[in-house]
């Protein structure tokens, strides 16, 4: 009765754990496992013994060889000690990856004739580091992109400038840009960024009170399209602070955005300045006109209509329906969570 309750015990013990006990028998090829394991890996209620066979049918194809050879280069070491990982597919399809970590008994002759040790439930694991590298990756590959932004931009930024006092302060300006965007995608998660605050953050360091107007409904840019927006709407805040309605004090500037019903529709984003000094003829197009007009249509295949008429700049942008979403869906599904977690606690 006492040794019942001790094998009771150590069965809970190794369901709660997900672990298994097991004895291999090489030359009979023959498996005994703790009565734990026949639950945890689909085997049926009560089973203690599986052939070999049987068991190496259970693991994944991709994993068969490769284990394998594992075993064989231990056994020819000598090896007392084994550690190995692969996936073992259960009744339905159903994979879960498995640590064995085995202790090998060779005979008189050096040949391995028994693995005795335990299989561990390690899938919980590798999710967490599959997902951690997926993340490194991801990581790794914006940080690539916004270092051959910033080399990009540093380049023509140069070409474009008359001294280095100039090149400094337009190179300042346009790396603070893309790192306010950024900071809006962290905030976010990178799950994109509320257009109307795009626009505000963009306008605030060049704007007095009642100098803008902006105005348009709650939509959510992808965070592929934040960036290039950004990196448009500075330019144009910055040339109408040097040189346009931003650079007196009657001037005004209006952002309003609209976007049909349909959901196949674009969003249309009009910037339009009003109030400031009459707009001369431009010379050589420099690098921030060529980012106002190219950008959006090379990386969003959105248009641009960028007009220096006399009274003011204006600027009619078009993104496609791709890079949106609805905002004020996006809050509610979030504000739903927030109260569920709330009646949760």
């Amino acid at each position: 009765a006492a040794l019942a309750e001790r094998n009771a015990q150590l069965n809970l013990a190794h369901k709660a754990a997900r672990v298994g006990s097991y004895s291999y028998d090489l030359t009979a090829r023959s498996m005994r496992i703790s009565r734990a394991s026949a639950e945890a890996y689909g085997l049926p209620d009560g089973t203690i013994e599986v052939a070999g066979q049987q068991w190496c049918a259970r693991v994944h194809r991709d994993d068969v060889q490769r284990l394998r050879t594992e075993h064989i280069r231990a056994f020819k070491e000598r090896r007392r000690e084994l550690v190995n990982e692969f996936r073992f597919v259960r009744p339905g399809g159903e994979i879960r990856w498995i640590e064995a970590r085995s202790l090998v008994a060779y005979d008189d002759v050096g040949r391995a004739e028994r693995m005795t040790g335990v299989y561990i439930d390690v899938t919980e694991r590798r999710k967490s580091e599959d997902h951690k590298n997926l993340l490194i990756a991801e990581l790794d590959h914006r940080v690539k992109n916004v270092l051959a932004c910033v080399a990009a931009v540093a380049q023509r930024s140069r070409e474009c400038s008359r001294s280095s006092d100039e090149f400094l302060e337009v190179l300042n300006g346009r790396i603070s840009s893309l790192a306010n965007a950024h900071a809006l995608l962290s905030r976010s998660h990178w799950e994109g960024v509320e257009l109307g605050e795009l626009v505000r953050n963009e306008l605030a360091p060049c704007t007095i009170e009642g100098s803008n107007l902006i105005v348009g409904p709650d939509i959510v840019l992808a965070a592929e399209a934040t960036q290039p927006l950004s990196m448009v709407l500075h330019e144009l805040a910055t040339n109408a602070t040097k040189y346009g309605a931003l650079s007196t004090r009657r001037g005004r500037v209006s952002v309003c955005w609209k976007r049909q019903s349909s959901s196949h529709r674009p969003l249309t984003l009009e910037w339009c300045e009003t109030g400031g000094p009459a707009i001369v003829a431009p010379g050589p197009s420099g690098y921030g006109s060529s980012v106002i007009r190219d950008l959006i249509p090379y990386e969003l295949g959105g248009s641009v209509d960028y007009v220096l008429a006399p009274a003011g700049v204006r600027c009619r942008v078009e993104i496609p329906a791709k890079w949106l979403s609805n905002g004020l869906r996006r809050r509610t599904s979030r504000n739903d969570s927030a109260r569920q977690a709330h009646a949760a606690l």
